[in-house]
């Protein structure tokens, strides 16, 4: 009964992350948003699937990113693991970008290995209904440890696990699996604040270093902040050998994830943000609307993504509710922290720094001078994320605090002094507030009729929080089983919100094949594809299928693809170049970039009547194209030139003949080049190998996108750099005679990575040793910190 008792939480919320994913624990259906792809886009929407004679209806437009990005960059990681390459480029988008440098790909995250015990899909699935579970524990023992009582611990790990930040994130992979391990992070601080044991900083360095790994950097980010903010609300005193420690053991997290974020942060350096598209001006959701704060009481106040009639300016999953049942509390501590009441005041320091860390990111989010402050500062991750990502801690930091409030009243209840219900009055006028604020909306639209229908439920909940917690102050035996069926109620409600948004599907409707895409996945080897409607075969979803792009969806990349993208349409002005804000899309065909660029197969809509081009098949409304006019993958030139603006070199590129002519950024002082032939002898993702032959000192132009982590090897000659070539592709000098030439990529920011990774776990695996021989140094004196640490 003990052991029950001692782990009824973790089975607990073991039950409730079933009953979330009941639909694929006994209906074998696939938490994956694939009805996007075959309910919407060509080729797929051309057939009829899953037995429906319409077109597959879709359920929540916004999960997009799950199926279009996130899971299809895992997949790819997956597979390059399993072939034995290591995940550092991804050639299927964008002609070629840094895999790795991408951090949402989390290639190094360690439940990955799930994909190596299950089939993938199974992996990704298990991998998902993970992410509730380890939320709720970790939230769990922070706050136990926070509070020592288990109910108020046990609504912690419920509304944190199952929030609607975490529940709306649920398909996207990354995002729950950064923020999930902030409490589990804060939970060892505690530990180490209070016994000093090396456990608890080696386990705190594996949690910061999961933190980074877990793919999604804004959370990461903003999860970092709130854990130094803590460490320095915490510890006392605050310069001590203890708060050295726990900085090394930190900072030993972070570098054991340097192979990952030091090639992101290289990529990083290279995104140009251009407010023409991005941020303000470019219609994207920067700052949070004041009135969409409402959704911390009522999440569907203004409708729901998957009964389409959500009306607000933002995106629905950037929703910071935890819940009515935690409503009422967290309402109920805004009311506590002006009591003047002894049990309250102990707590109060700590209710206050949770009410600051829910208010101030807050304050960031809506549109006010503070928040404009931040669009300014110079620093890329601060400025150029989007305010409403500290959602994120909004939500975290609301959950603390109704766990603390909820403490506090339980300790209320035990003690003499009587409590009048009167202290509800708050929580209770707001839920009428929102009632009355509920009329004045508009009615043509039925916004107001959505509002009222959907205050509904939270309302019920709310009221009956506040009605078991009045009762137990007359009743106050009845406080354990009524606490016990809020904690029911809150898991209920939040848990059908899940129901309510995430996608099931079946297994064979994931990226299901079509003739087109069959076509393709034989034929197009190391060419390159090109859609010219944006409801054909979307960015990314090509992925799976092995075919190569274009296009691509990707917020983290180099821009300077993006001009070189731009040249393909005949008409462009040069002096009008620009980046695309997040997605790569490039219509034209009929130009020599776009045949520089190997675009051998073009999606289509409609009829092309062009000699260039020859039908190959159709199907449905999709037709695809062969463009005859490709240039080769591989080639030399006979002239260059040198250009140092990106104007100048778009300028010389759409004067030159560019099969004959390269525009390169240095000199490489060759008066004479001259012709050769080369042939492609094999073509992975991290590497090609070529032979030529040339008779003179020959310019070697490959067609795929530059990064400075790419290498070249002639033979047995020591590596050489690549040379940028016309805006973003690659060149180098090949001398005169037979050779294999190699182009291997290989960053020296992943190489760097890994000697600070080398460094971080020796130091972890040496710590017990190191701290002994730290004591040594200081003198014959054993500090009781230390003495503690090694026990």
């Amino acid at each position: 009964m003990k052991k029950l008792k001692k782990y009824f939480p973790i089975l607990f919320f073991a039950l409730l992350s079933v009953v979330l994913f009941y639909k694929f624990f006994f209906f074998q259906k696939y938490p994956i948003p694939g009805d996007i792809l075959i309910g919407h886009y060509h080729p797929w929407i051309d057939h009829k699937w899953g037995g429906i004679q319409t077109d597959y209806p879709i359920k929540s437009w916004v999960l997009f990113d799950g199926i279009k990005q996130i899971l299809p960059w895992r997949l790819l990681v997956i597979d390059q693991l399993k072939n034995n390459l290591l995940p550092l480029w991804n050639p299927y988008i964008l002609s070629g970008t840094p895999l790795l440098g991408n951090l949402q790909t989390a290639v190094f995250y360690p439940l990955n290995l799930l994909f190596w015990i299950l089939p993938k899909l199974d992996a990704w699935t298990i991998y998902l209904t993970l992410q509730p579970f380890l939320a709720a524990v970790f939230s769990f023992l922070f706050l136990k440890e926070l509070t020592k009582k288990t109910i108020p611990a046990l609504l912690a790990g419920v509304a944190w696990g199952f929030s609607l930040i975490m529940l709306n994130h649920l398909e996207f992979g990354i995002d729950g699996h950064t923020a999930l391990w902030l409490p589990l992070s804060l939970f060892l601080l505690e530990k180490v604040r209070k016994e000093s044991r090396l456990k608890w900083l080696v386990l705190l360095s594996l949690s910061v270093s999961m933190t980074m790994l877990g793919g999604y950097p804004p959370p990461a980010i903003y999860s970092l902040f709130l854990l130094a903010l803590y460490f320095l609300f915490k510890f006392r005193p605050l310069f001590s050998k203890k708060t050295i420690l726990v900085i090394i053991f930190v900072f030993i997290g972070l570098g054991l994830s340097a192979p990952q974020t030091l090639p992101a942060y290289n990529l990083g350096t290279k995104v140009v943000r251009e407010e023409a598209v991005f941020g303000e001006s470019s219609g994207e959701p920067y700052f949070l609307p004041t009135e969409n704060l409402i959704m911390l009481f009522a999440p569907d106040f203004f409708g729901h993504p998957s009964t389409w009639n959500f009306t607000s300016k933002i995106y629905y999953p950037d929703n910071a509710s935890v819940g009515a049942a935690c409503f009422v509390f967290w309402s109920l501590g805004l009311v506590f922290v002006f009591s003047k009441n002894k049990k309250i005041r102990k707590k109060k320091p700590e209710m206050l720094f949770w009410l600051f860390s829910a208010l101030t990111p807050t304050l960031f989010m809506i549109d006010n001078p503070l928040g404009r402050v931040l669009r300014k500062v110079p620093i890329s991750f601060l400025s150029d994320v989007a305010p409403m990502r500290m959602i994120w801690i909004v939500a975290f930091a609301l959950t603390v605090l109704a766990a603390i409030t909820m403490s506090i009243f339980d300790d209320l209840l035990k003690g003499k002094n009587k409590i009048k219900s009167k202290i509800f009055f708050f929580p209770f006028a707001l839920i009428i507030s929102f009632w009355i604020l509920s009329f004045f909306l508009p009615s043509s639209n039925l916004s107001q009729s959505t509002a009222q229908r959907n205050l509904i439920l939270p309302s019920l909940v709310s009221i009956f929080t506040i009605l078991s917690c009045v009762v137990s102050l007359k009743f106050k035996k009845l406080w354990k089983p009524l606490s016990v069926l809020i904690i029911l109620v809150a898991s209920l409600e939040l848990i059908r919100q899940g129901w309510k948004y995430n996608s099931f599907i079946d297994k064979d409707l994931v990226y299901p094949q079509t003739e087109i895409t069959r076509y393709l996945q034989e034929n197009i080897k190391e060419n390159r594809l090109l859609i010219t409607n944006v409801e054909l075969l979307p960015s990314n979803s090509n992925i799976p299928y092995q075919i190569p792009m274009i296009n691509g969806y990707a917020s983290i990349r180099d821009n300077r693809y993006d001009y070189l993208v731009r040249l393909m349409d005949p008409k462009q002005k040069v002096e009008e170049l620009k980046t695309y804000p997040r997605i790569v899309y490039q219509p034209h065909w009929k130009s020599q970039v776009a045949n520089l660029m190997g675009v051998k197969y073009i999606l289509s809509l409609s009829i092309i009547d062009d000699k260039q081009v020859k039908l190959i098949l159709e199907e449905g409304k999709t037709k695809l194209y062969e463009n005859k006019s490709i240039y080769p993958k591989a080639f030399f030139v006979t002239d260059y030139s040198v250009e140092n603006s990106i104007s100048s070199i778009a300028q010389k590129m759409q004067e030159i003949n560019l099969r004959e002519e390269v525009v390169l950024e240095e000199d490489i002082f060759q008066t004479e080049l001259g012709m050769g032939s080369v042939e492609l002898v094999d073509y992975k993702d991290n590497q090609i190998t070529l032979k030529t032959h040339n008779s003179q000192t020959g310019l070697l132009v490959l067609t795929d996108s530059y990064d400075e982590g790419w290498k070249v090897k002639i033979d047995d000659q020591p590596s050489v750099p690549v040379l940028r070539a016309d805006l973003n592709l690659r060149a180098v000098l090949v001398p005169p005679g037979d050779h294999q030439v190699v182009f291997k990529y290989l960053p020296n920011s992943f190489i760097q990575g890994i000697y600070i990774f080398t460094f971080s776990f020796l130091s972890l695996l040496t710590s017990p040793f190191w701290l002994k021989l730290s004591i040594f140094k200081i003198g014959n004196k054993k500090s009781n910190t230390v003495k503690k640490l090694l026990n």
